[in-house]
């Protein structure tokens, strides 16, 4: 007996963005569907660039701790 398990790790926005015929109405149709209608969220998504990465912020409050070793 195998103990392989198959993973589908297939993205459904790049999926859909792949398989569109006319790609003008897809983008606004998986921006509106995913990111608020916010074009520029979606091509930043869809085509990732250090730039947008490296600006985005995060932040942990002081006290930071793993919620399952509270």
């Amino acid at each position: 007996m195998s103990n392989v398990i198959n993973i589908n790790f297939q993205d459904t926005i790049i999926s859909q963005w792949e398989e569109a015929v006319d790609k003008e109405s897809a983008e606004k149709t998986l921006a509106f569907k995913y990111f608020n209608g916010n074009k520029e969220d979606l091509n930043n998504y869809l085509f990732p660039r250090d730039g947008v990465a490296a600006a985005k912020n995060t932040f942990c409050f002081s006290n930071c701790q793993q919620l399952e070793l509270l």
